[in-house]
């Protein structure tokens, strides 16, 4: 991915883990579609048609991108994968950790990420302030800036 200032990195991040879903049925559907990828073997008279070979090989390579629709807006997704680990990474950090997260964490990261709430919504409902909401949504999104820097989806300037 190209590099980005915090800024933009940190927006991307809360919009691609708002596209959790979203990205998950896209990288599963196009793991169904067996046509997707290349066939195994060689060219010509060495050519071998192996098709538990051609589907072995086609559920190992990362798939490069893949494609979701927002409000009939078509949006690719480069490295879908990444954005599924980082996500995955994240909610059970936040999960697992329960001595660095609060329980608003938890909450935030469900309504925010999973029910698509907005923060009014999401501050009425666990009681707490809007500053109190960015300031837990912030740990989110810094956690999950420096797992993406970690797995090389996201460089930094």
């Amino acid at each position: 991915m190209s590099e980005l200032i915090c800024y933009e990195a940190l927006k991307l991040i809360e919009k691609r883990l708002s596209q959790y879903e979203l990205i998950k049925k896209a990288v599963t559907d196009c793991r169904a579609d067996h046509n997707y990828n290349g066939k195994s073997g060689g060219k010509g008279k060495a050519f071998i048609s192996d098709p538990t070979a051609n589907e072995a090989v086609s559920n190992i390579t990362p798939l490069n991108s893949v494609v979701i629709e927002i409000d009939n807006k078509i949006i690719k997704i480069k490295k879908p994968e990444k954005w599924l680990e980082l996500a995955r990474a994240v909610f059970e950090h936040f999960a697992k950790n329960c001595s660095y997260s609060s329980k608003s964490i938890k909450m935030i990261l469900y309504y925010k990420f999973i029910r698509h709430k907005n923060y009014n919504f999401i501050c009425t409902k666990l009681e707490i302030s809007k500053n109190k909401y960015y300031k837990e949504l912030d740990k989110i999104l810094w956690f999950a800036l420096s797992y993406a820097c970690q797995i090389g989806l996201i460089k930094v300037r």
